[in-house]
């Protein structure tokens, strides 16, 4: 799945370590949409999916999408298998990972051998990757 999505509708307010685990995407991805004023984000994307008949999606947290890229090779070589699947691409993607208030992680698969992790602001639209546990 790969939709374009800001990160929050709630673009000030800080949710705190609930939201802001390096590792736990699903942990941080219940943590958004359970925020005061929530009414959409990348994470409800994600948790709302239904792709491949599967239910149990979520936002990678920011240190699952650094794992995406290392083994990308091998996860779009199966992916490749799979007919409504798609491929990670060489764009960014969101992480559920927050930074500070108003910010939050996106992880850059950018060409060659390297990545780049930056944060953006919550309001701005981006790509949205949704994974399941692994």
């Amino acid at each position: 799945m790969s939709n374009s999505q800001s990160w929050s509708n709630v673009t000030t307010s800080l949710i705190g370590s609930n939201a802001q685990n390096p590792a736990d995407g699903l942990s941080n991805s219940n943590a958004i949409v359970g925020q005061a004023s929530h009414t959409n984000s990348a994470a409800a994307l994600c948790l709302n999916s239904n792709n491949g008949g599967q239910s149990d999606w979520y936002l990678p947290s920011i240190e699952e999408l650094q794992i995406l890229w290392s083994n990308k090779f091998v996860v779009n070589k199966s992916l490749i298998s799979i007919s409504s699947a798609t491929e990670i691409l060489l764009i960014s993607y969101w992480s559920s990972t927050e930074y500070a208030s108003t910010n939050a992680w996106r992880l850059y698969f950018n060409s060659g051998a390297s990545y780049l992790t930056l944060f953006d602001d919550k309001y701005v639209v981006g790509n949205v990757r949704a994974i399941r546990a692994f």
